[in-house]
């Protein structure tokens, strides 16, 4: 498969907040792509980042075609505040006046005239105008940040249709769930720990199956080295007073070694 979009050693941060740190992935044509995370953990960051609104302090990361990318809010945009018209901004010359209109009902945009100027539009318009804009032109890579914000059910269920049926590379942040589900066959997990990216084959429902059984063994490995640890200790006990007139004052000794042992483990 050919790669879209892939970072490598990727390290990035603000201030002493590291959010990336040695991080990598990679993106293949026409995979359709969950990106989560806990808030906070960096995924509009790392959108910012595939757009090259930002660059990195380490590694590199690289995009291969055309980026479509709708924020989860579009508060001013240049191309909305000068555009002259809905039919202006949308330039979709290849799409007739009835297409347009169809589309923009299915997003909830039933009465705006194509005729209306995008500027004096409200916060929640603008965005499902950019939407609109961003799903005509098909780019070969499409980053959606939370696509259904502004959207009732009708809205999102027209949403989450289309995006499962996308032919190109789509990348989404939503906590949508049945968006998740339906529309995507990967996922991107940021570590908020590691600070890593990990990468997830499946819809969502399977990355958080998968991601529990990883922490469920993490745990239950950490149980049996507490187990051995304690093992060792007690081991070591009864050793020193077998072997030692100063048994307590050895035990003591030995106690705090393999403490020692364990933290710097």
């Amino acid at each position: 498969l050919i790669c879209f979009s892939w970072a490598k050693n990727l390290t990035f941060g603000y201030g002493e907040k590291t959010l990336f740190q040695g991080a990598n992935f990679s993106v293949s044509k026409g995979q359709k792509v969950g990106l989560v995370g806990l808030n906070g953990a960096g995924k509009t960051t790392l959108f910012n980042l595939i757009c090259q609104k930002e660059f990195p302090q380490e590694g590199e990361i690289e995009v291969l075609g055309k980026i479509g990318f709708v924020p989860q809010e579009v508060k001013f945009d240049p191309e909305v505040e000068n555009a002259r018209s809905v039919r202006d901004y949308l330039m979709t010359g290849f799409k007739q006046d009835f297409e347009l209109k169809e589309m923009l009902s299915r997003l909830e945009l039933t009465d705006l005239s194509l005729e209306s100027l995008p500027r004096n539009l409200s916060g929640g318009q603008k965005t499902k105008l950019a939407l609109c804009r961003a799903l005509l032109s098909e780019p070969e890579i499409l980053l959606l940040d939370e696509p259904t914000n502004f959207m009732d059910k009708e809205g999102k269920k027209w949403v989450m249709n289309f995006l499962s049926h996308y032919a190109k590379t789509l990348i989404v942040i939503s906590h949508d769930l049945k968006l998740m589900d339906r529309a995507i066959d990967r996922v991107l997990y940021i570590n908020e720990h590691t600070k890593k990216i990990e990468e997830y084959k499946g819809n969502y429902s399977k990355f958080l199956k998968l991601k529990k059984e990883k922490e469920d063994l993490f745990k239950k490995n950490f149980v049996a080295q507490e187990k051995q640890i304690k093992r060792m200790q007690e081991g070591v006990k009864k050793l020193y007073r077998h072997t030692s007139k100063k048994g307590v004052k050895d035990e003591a000794f030995f106690t705090r070694a393999v403490a020692g042992g364990r933290a710097a483990d």
